[in-house]
């Protein structure tokens, strides 16, 4: 980190534009929430429900307790809504998830979780 910093690399933090994503940033964050919410279900490092998993075992709290502690940062909580809201609308998060061959079940927990996230998060807008 030093390194880049004495070469002028590293610029001063900037705001994020959340409304102004590229595609290549939107998948990654869309990734990275899937597996946000696959974790908060599961201790396994593959992110893999058990077989008997269903629906009725999601545990909501869990959900929401993660994304209660965005609302500290009310920039990142605003953002990750702006992200949810605009990419569930376009349909980019069924993509991603076709896209890693996440399962029925997994993929289930992943859209109510990602319901979740947006009911916690718009206490932030």
């Amino acid at each position: 980190m030093d390194y880049i910093r004495s070469r002028g690399e590293f610029a001063d933090s900037q705001a994020v534009e959340w409304t102004d994503l590229n595609s290549a940033t939107t998948t990654f964050l869309i990734t990275c929430l899937i597996h946000l919410i696959l974790a908060t279900q599961t201790t396994s490092p593959l992110f893999a429900l058990p077989k008997a998993f269903s629906l009725k075992r999601m545990d909501d709290e869990t959900v929401t307790e993660v994304f209660e502690k965005a609302l500290a940062n009310g920039e990142l909580a605003q953002g990750w809504a702006v992200v949810i809201r605009t990419e569930l609308n376009a349909k980019k998060i069924g993509k991603v998830l076709d896209s890693l061959a996440v399962g029925e079940v997994e993929g289930e927990v992943v859209k109510t979780g990602l319901e979740i996230a947006r009911g916690v998060l718009a206490r932030a807008i």
